[in-house]
């Protein structure tokens, strides 16, 4: 959580997306699919702390849109759940 929201504004008002304000989540900017990727990849110079978590963020936006006729294959549900896995570890650390 963010307490001081300018940081988020600014962000927002680059990449888009939307800054939370509700007493229930406040302080959380959220933007998704190609918004996304565009800021990942222009803040990657400038993450340290969270570089491996972007750039697997990456990873899974590049796996967007190889869904079939039937829904997605067991093997792209895999390699999805592996990179959803390796976020979940580094956010434990």
């Amino acid at each position: 959580m963010q307490k001081d929201l300018e940081p988020l504004n600014i962000l927002q008002a680059l990449f888009g997306g939307s800054v939370n304000k509700r007493r229930t989540a406040p302080g959380m900017w959220s933007v998704s699919t190609r918004m996304a990727e565009k800021a990942l990849r222009e803040l990657m110079p400038f993450l340290l702390v969270k570089r491996k978590e972007a750039e697997l963020a990456l990873s899974f936006q590049s796996r967007m849109g190889r869904a079939f006729f039937n829904g997605l294959s067991k093997t792209e549900v895999a390699a999805r759940e592996a990179i959803k896995k390796q976020l979940s570890a580094l956010n434990q650390l």
